[in-house]
């Protein structure tokens, strides 16, 4: 059974302490929620100051009182021992995209379904691997290039999308896994429309023009919503994407 998760809060006078100690901790009036957490659970720190959303982390304790009774004052004695997963990450603009997923952080524990949600924004430690036709099976590119959002990605032109997408406040998960079988995982998906956003880079090699085609038809056995860019949309990309992205948002969505 999948984890639940949880949102801590904290703001720019706590939040260091909160990474120093490896500990979340919340009012006493919290503690009827607090103590809904159990060792296992997926955890998210939300700093209210800078509505930046930082994780995943792993509760490695129960939701308890007083863990470190000094921590933070002893103002915020319902506490979680966490530790930070590997691959964790920053996401801005936190607030907008907890909105556009239905998350209320106010309730603080979260759904099984609500954590899966939240945690395919930030990738997972599995992502280092990929799967049959979606990156064939050399060894993937490193994440190295990183975006003004937080995210970590494999190229320029991903960096772009990415980057394109933040600044229009179009919320947005990388390498997300498609729902279907077997496992394959998409460059985009943007929950607003339901949709795929798919780079096809190397056009000149027959092999990886072999394995989009193969995507492709997958997208479409699957009735998937699919866009498609190549390096000729990248460098026209205010006009290119705006158009392909309006065929599926909502038709009261705005994009900045």
């Amino acid at each position: 059974m999948e984890p639940k998760g949880f949102i801590a809060v904290c703001k720019n006078d706590t939040q260091q302490e909160c990474f120093d100690r490896m500990l979340f901790g919340s009012l006493r009036s919290w503690w009827d929620k607090v103590q809904q957490v159990q060792k296992g659970d997926v955890g998210f720190l939300l700093n209210l100051d800078e509505d930046i959303l930082s994780g995943p982390f792993r509760a490695e304790s129960n939701g308890t009182l007083n863990i470190v009774p000094e921590a933070w004052g002893g103002r915020f004695p319902a506490q979680v021992r966490v530790s930070r997963e590997k691959g964790g990450a920053s996401i801005l603009n936190a607030r907008q995209m907890l909105r556009e997923f239905g998350i209320a952080y106010t309730k603080y524990v979260l759904t099984a379904e609500e954590t899966a949600s939240l945690r395919a924004m930030f990738g997972s430690p599995e992502d280092v691997e990929m799967f049959g036709i979606f990156r064939g099976v050399e060894a993937p590119q490193e994440r190295r290039f990183k975006t003004e959002d937080g995210h970590y990605v494999r190229s320029k032109a991903e960096c772009i999308i990415d980057n394109w997408l933040y600044h229009h406040d179009v919320v947005h998960a990388y390498e997300r896994v498609l729902p279907i079988e077997p496992e394959l995982r998409c460059d985009f998906y943007v929950k607003a429309g339901d949709c795929y956003i798919e780079y096809w880079g190397l056009q000149e090699d027959e092999e990886y023009r072999s394995r989009r085609d193969k995507k492709v038809v997958t997208y479409q056995k699957h009735h998937l919503k699919l866009i498609g860019l190549n390096d000729k949309d990248i460098e026209l990309l205010d006009d290119v994407l705006p158009k392909k992205l309006l065929r599926y948002l909502p038709k009261d969505y705005k994009l900045r």
